[in-house]
């Protein structure tokens, strides 16, 4: 069990979260300066940045599966899927799920922001 948990938290990819996590920081810091700042959607809008980030991982785990791009020939971290630590259907279901919740999530900030978030989060979902 323990291990499972550890081969879901590797394929996240840990490392590049901070990615999904610094542009939200900056426009966080930004928005606090301009007094148009809430915890609430900040909290909502990392999420959200974390959620497109693990699904667009996740996807490449997958993805690069189905192509044969990830053999035992390649550089760097494991693959969890290749490796067989985790199913080809566990992570396509992990990845629909995880820009399922990214969406839902995201119809929160499409409240206070309008067409524009919405814009921004299917086109950030699609590309992932």
């Amino acid at each position: 069990m323990l291990s499972a948990i550890k081969f879901w938290i590797d394929a996240t990819r840990p490392k590049t979260l901070f990615a999904s996590i610094s542009p939200v920081a900056l426009g966080l810091i930004l928005a606090k300066s301009q007094h148009s700042f809430s915890y609430f959607y900040a909290i909502i809008t990392i999420l959200c940045a974390l959620l497109i980030q693990i699904g667009t991982n996740f996807a490449n785990d997958y993805i690069d599966f189905k192509k044969g791009a990830d053999t035992v020939h390649r550089k760097g971290p494991t693959r969890m899927v290749q490796a067989g630590y985790i199913s080809v259907h566990h992570m396509k279901w992990a990845t629909f799920t995880m820009f399922l919740l990214a969406f839902l999530l995201g119809l929160i900030l499409c409240y206070r922001g309008s067409w524009p978030i919405l814009c921004i989060g299917l086109i950030s979902i699609f590309l992932g």
